[in-house]
This record gives structure tokens, C-alpha cells and sequence, in this order.
């Protein structure tokens, strides 16, 4: 952010609403800013990706949870934005962990087998399992092996997830994760805390695109509770 938008933020109070995402809530403040982080990366910000970053392993994030949210957004959104965070990271002397010297590699079969469990193949996969099965299983290896990094909880990979799809305008796809993070055991404060913090991202749009379809996961989280 440069100083001239600084000052037009002084007029909106924007350090208020960054006041905020900086407090224990139903998150903890390291958690919070590895997601806004990743967030920043996501819109390719490099600045800001270090600052979030530099703040998460000051709160006590484990170098190697961050770099397994890096690894996280590559599955996602692709190289660009995991460099950021990598630079980010390497900027404070953290390099990554060795490798798994042996990740999990699905073949079309197995992966077929997988999507398969709750019933009919997804209407997403049915393209690439008619055209490009190969293609489909390398897609749910990359996915599996990001998403079951034993440094990120299942939980806390789908609270990223949610808070990085609001902050790019991604309501389907913020919804999806939460219900993922719903089952994990994240509470609705945290579903919807991880989004909100994104407002600092995307302005008051991340919020307002998704808060109908995380509200309607919320929704259903409550009534199966009471």
C-alpha cells in the first residue's frame, strides 16, 4: 500500500478494520495472517504477502506450516502465487523441508474409485474422465497430497481455502471449503472469521459476494447442532 493510499484509507479508518483482523477471535492472530498471506499472494501482492508472512512467524506459525500453505496455494491458484509466499518465506532465512521422497501418485482407476465414493462421478470431473482421465488423476494426486500435509490439519486447509476463494470473489468455491472445514470440525465463528479477515484483501466485496452461500453452510452447521 503506498503512502497516498494510506491517507485515503485514514479517511475510511482502514487501520481499524486491520486493528481487527489482528486480534484473537475464534482464530488465533498467527493462523489469521497466514491467511491473509496466501490471500495477498492470490492477488499478487508481494509486499503485503511479506508483511502477512513476516507477522504469522512472529505469532509463532511453524516455518514448515507455512510452507505447506504454499504448497496449498500451488494446488490451487498455480506458481505465481506460491512464489510469492515462498519469497516471502525465503526473505526470512525459512527454506522448505526435504520433500516427500515418495508422494502418493493415483492412477485413473484409483482416482475414479475416489470421486466415485459419495455416488455419481461430479459433474466438474465428467469432461476430464471422458477426454482426459490422465489428466483427472494427476489432478487428485496434486489435490490429495496438498490437502493431507501432516503440518496443516485438514481443518485449517479448508479455513485457508474458504478465506483465499472470498477474498478472490469465488463464493461457490468459498462455500465448498467450508462445508469441507464443517466437517473437519471448524466451528461457524471460524468459517466465518476466516472470511471476514479477507475484507483487508478484497475490500468489503470478499465478504458480500460469499456471505450468502457461507451463511447458508453456517446456517445448516447451527441447525445440526441444535
Amino acid at each position: 500500500m503506498t503512502n497516498e493510499t494510506e491517507k485515503v484509507g485514514d479517511a475510511i479508518d482502514w487501520a481499524g478494520l486491520k486493528e481487527t483482523s489482528r486480534e484473537t477471535g475464534y482464530l488465533q492472530p498467527g493462523f489469521k495472517a497466514l491467511i491473509l498471506a496466501a490471500s495477498h499472494a492470490v492477488k499478487g501482492w508481494p509486499s503485503e504477502t511479506h508483511v502477512e508472512m513476516s507477522r504469522a512467524l512472529e505469532s509463532g506459525v511453524h516455518p514448515d506450516t507455512a510452507w505447506a500453505a504454499a504448497s496449498l496455494i500451488l494446488s490451487s491458484r498455480g506458481f505465481g502465487p506460491a512464489d510469492l509466499m515462498a519469497a516471502a518465506l525465503l526473505k526470512k532465512g525459512e527454506h522448505p523441508p526435504a520433500p516427500n521422497p515418495s508422494p502418493s501418485t493415483l492412477t485413473v482407476d484409483e482416482a475414479l474409485v475416489q470421486l466415485m465414493s459419495d455416488g455419481d462421478l461430479p459433474e466438474w470431473a465428467a469432461p476430464l474422465a471422458k477426454y482426459a482421465p490422465k489428466a483427472l488423476a494427476r489432478y487428485l494426486t496434486i489435490r490429495n497430497n496438498a490437502w493431507n500435509q501432516n503440518a496443516l490439519s485438514e481443518r485449517e486447509v479448508h479455513l485457508i481455502l474458504t478465506a483465499v476463494n472470498a477474498a478472490d470473489g469465488k463464493p461457490p468455491l468459498a462455500a465448498r471449503h467450508a462445508q469441507f472445514a464443517a466437517k473437519a470440525g471448524a466451528t461457524p465463528g471460524e468459517i466465518i472469521e476466516a472470511a471476514a479477515i479477507t475484507i483487508e484483501v478484497g475490500g468489503v466485496t470478499a465478504w458480500f459476494e460469499s456471505s450468502v452461500a457461507l451463511g447458508e453452510v453456517v446456517k445448516g452447521l447451527e441447525t445440526s447442532a441444535g
